[in-house]
């Protein structure tokens, strides 16, 4: 199975194409319709940017827009997270629970017992703090039963710094700043 990445610079200055091996539940196809749009919330509960999930018949395609000023420059830990609930912005989304995942594997794209089916590759926010990214996992679907959307619904997590692609359990990517919430 093969899982490829798009991610773009809010000012569409760099491309990368990251070419990810992994082994896992291969996403199902779907018709091309089945999409759902959210919202990013901080910390502070303040709105600060939007995503598309999308599923293709190849995979789970996510489309990320981050405003100006919302997070700090560089990398960005990403992670689907297996509950639909970022109630709590104040205690750093806790109730988004861990990574989406139903494979038994370890974090870490880059991880050889790797990689769990909600990682991702890191976001990266343009210096003026913005971010836009479209990142095509065929590690989960949208739905079905080993879906993102199930029974609780599924989040997106964005944390403080950059993921090392390795590390247990999440990359050493620090605290959650942002949450989005997925049903």
């Amino acid at each position: 199975m093969t899982s490829v990445a798009f991610t773009r610079t809010a000012l569409g200055a760099a491309l990368l194409v990251t070419m990810l091996a992994g082994s896992g539940t291969v996403a199902p196809a779907r018709a091309a319709d089945d999409a759902v749009t959210t919202e990013f919330q901080s910390t502070a509960g303040k709105t600060i940017g939007k995503a598309t999930l999308k599923q293709l018949p190849t995979g789970l395609l996510i489309d990320i827009a981050i405003a100006p000023g919302s997070l700090t420059p560089g990398k960005h830990g990403l992670h689907l997270h297996a509950v639909g609930d970022c109630s709590d912005a104040a205690d750093a989304f806790k109730k988004a629970g861990g990574h989406a995942d139903h494979s038994g594997r370890e974090h870490g794209l880059a991880n050889p017992k790797g990689p769990h089916m909600g990682d991702l590759p890191n976001l990266v926010v343009a210096a003026d703090g913005s971010a836009g990214a479209e990142f095509l996992t065929s590690l989960i679907a949208l739905r079905g039963a080993h879906g993102l959307i199930g029974e609780t619904g599924g989040s997106i997590i964005i944390h403080a710094g950059p993921d090392d692609h390795m590390s247990q359990p999440i990359g050493g990517a620090g605290g959650r700043v942002a949450c989005a919430v997925v049903k």
